[in-house]
């Protein structure tokens, strides 16, 4: 009888464990089709709805008294919002090309509304010098990742940039990625806006969903003051 009641609890626990694994897995899977359904929802409203860019002559309040990043050597400059701060500023080398490529990385981190999914909002600006017949695209940044959509030819002005979006996922945390890259003589300028959220279902207490809309408008109006020197 004894026997009979251990063979039963040792059943029952068993039981139990393979009632977890299945339950793991289907979080697991469950979470996986939200994100790319998430994904594929996010692109498409991107394509239906027409991408609202700040034309250059049109200067807000705001965007006159930001702080400036100047680059003199290649002959650009970009605004930024007052109180954001530039997270580092790194020079490197990139291998596996016909050639190496000599690349400099600029990251300004840019506020945004605290308590809730995102947790960081950053412009980088990438540059690297390159042969003229290679595209200036941000593959380079990206480490040759290629976009999620076909690069558009926009002009900002009478700057021409290639846009791409980029998407990446990894253990509950979700990056949106969206750069314009521009040529000036042998030196490819990509300005990379970047939105790092988490996933909700890794919180006990999930907070709200950013507001992308809300938090992406400004990338528009620090493209709108790109200009080039003279």
């Amino acid at each position: 009888m004894l026997k009979l009641i251990l063979d039963k609890s040792k059943d029952q626990r068993t039981n139990w464990r393979y009632i977890f694994i299945i339950l793991l897995f289907s979080v697991l899977v469950g979470g996986g089709i939200l994100l790319y359904q998430y994904r594929v929802e996010r692109e498409i409203s991107l394509l239906i709805k027409p991408i609202k860019i700040l034309k250059v002559k049109e200067k807000t309040k705001e965007s006159t008294e930001w702080k400036i990043y100047k680059n003199e050597k290649i002959g650009f400059e970009i605004k930024y919002p007052e109180n954001s701060v530039i997270k580092n500023h790194k020079f490197r080398k990139l291998w596996g090309y016909p050639y190496p490529i000599e690349a400099e990385e600029i990251k300004i981190s840019i506020p945004f509304k605290r308590g809730t999914t995102l947790i960081s909002k950053e412009l980088t600006i990438d540059i690297s010098r390159r042969d003229s017949s290679v595209e200036c695209l941000s593959d380079d940044y990206f480490g040759g990742y290629p976009p999620d959509f076909s690069p558009q030819k926009i002009h900002i002005g009478d700057i021409e940039f290639t846009k791409e979006i980029r998407e990446d996922a990894g253990v509950g945390h979700h990056w949106y990625n969206i750069s314009y890259s521009t040529k000036k003589e042998n030196y490819c300028i990509s300005l990379v806006f970047t939105l790092h959220s988490v996933t909700p279902g890794v919180f006990l207490v999930p907070p709200p969903e950013y507001d992308f809309e809300e938090e992406s408008k400004i990338f528009y109006q620090i493209l709108s003051t790109f200009r080039f020197l003279e």
